[in-house]
């Protein structure tokens, strides 16, 4: 396969999803591949980012985006 370049899925998802946050928006990851990939996303000066570091809060982002509603 020459010519053809090839980049993980990770860094594509991420690259793509930061072309479409805006200052006042929040990511909210939950542990394991969300939390680690994130790092190749690029978070501006006032987007926000939660996670919790913890795997025993797994299901964390569902009720932590209704609070962010609220």
């Amino acid at each position: 396969m020459t010519g053809i370049r090839t980049v993980p899925i990770g860094r594509y998802l991420f690259a793509r999803l930061a072309t479409v946050l805006r200052e006042d928006m929040v990511v909210i990851a939950d542990p394991d591949d969300a939390l680690f990939g994130a790092t190749d996303l690029p978070i501006r000066r006032g987007t926000g980012f939660l996670s919790p570091a913890y795997y025993a809060s797994l299901g964390f982002a569902v009720p932590a985006s209704l609070a962010k509603q609220v």
